[in-house]
């Protein structure tokens, strides 16, 4: 049975506050390196922002679906075809392993914004919500592999672990978090050259020339959203969070000398 809550607003500021704080510690943990621990916020943003006909967002109940959210994305709607990973950079990071001779790596992306505490822009919710972090279409194929900040959120709480696991998954989703959007990094045959845009070759050069698929994105985004709505609340409410974001420590410990994406626009 169900009662009317006795104090319903300061149970809702309060769980609000908790929210906050759950997202600065995941995010602090994978500034550090720990880039799993990102994947819980996945449930704390949609209990956040996702409003259906059963449930209302915690940012709606408290009439904050009304201010405007920091984006760090580009608005590649008046494009035909594009491809744009937007602020995100490909990192190799070897995988501590006691047991094989050779090191393995692990290769995904960082969510590297080039200041921080400016965004590109701000939207209304309702923009920002739906806006693709990741573009990736052709119209002339009719194709669209973009993934929305919404997308991203409930298919990442909804089916891959952190609220609930699927047997099946999204497909999208599934092909950022194992890498098979057709998107890859590798091929480079010249010791140097590898070194400096995959690397690794200094440590294991039976890597030499070969392709890698780029994994985890989705964790990489999921940074980045929390980043976006931390900022957003301490620009715009008077709910403030102590968040100090640290983006230099993953990126000067990555073995790729230089970061980068992919944008290509028609």
């Amino acid at each position: 049975m169900k009662v009317t809550r006795e104090n319903r607003r300061a149970d809702l500021t309060e769980s609000f506050k908790d929210a906050l704080a759950d997202l600065t510690f995941d995010a602090a943990r994978y500034d550090k390196g720990d880039f799993k621990a990102i994947k819980r916020s996945a449930i704390t943003l949609r209990t956040l922002l996702y409003t259906n006909g059963r449930n209302t967002s915690i940012i709606e109940q408290l009439g904050l679906n009304s201010i405007k959210f920091a984006t760090f994305a580009k608005d590649y709607s008046n494009f035909e075809s594009v491809i744009s990973f937007n602020d995100l950079l490909f990192a190799r990071f070897q995988i501590k392993n006691n047991v094989v001779l050779k090191p393995s790596f692990y290769d995904t992306m960082l969510f590297q914004p080039n200041n921080p505490k400016h965004p590109i822009n701000y939207l209304d919710f309702e923009d920002w919500w739906h806006q693709p972090l990741i573009v990736f279409k052709d119209k002339q194929k009719d194709e669209d592999k973009s993934l929305t900040r919404a997308h991203l959120v409930l298919k990442e709480a909804n089916q891959d672990g952190p609220g609930h696991f699927d047997e099946k998954i999204d497909d999208i989703y599934q092909q950022y978090k194992n890498g098979k959007t057709g998107f890859v990094a590798g091929g480079i045959n010249n010791p140097i050259v590898h070194q400096f845009y995959i690397g690794g070759y200094d440590l294991n050069q039976d890597e030499l020339g070969k392709i890698t698929h780029i994994r985890d994105v989705n964790l990489a985004l999921t940074r980045q959203i929390v980043h976006e709505l931390l900022i957003t609340v301490n620009k715009f409410t008077s709910y403030y969070v102590k968040y100090n974001p640290d983006f230099k420590y993953n990126f000067k410990r990555k073995l790729n000398y230089f970061a980068w994406n992919m944008t290509a626009t028609k």
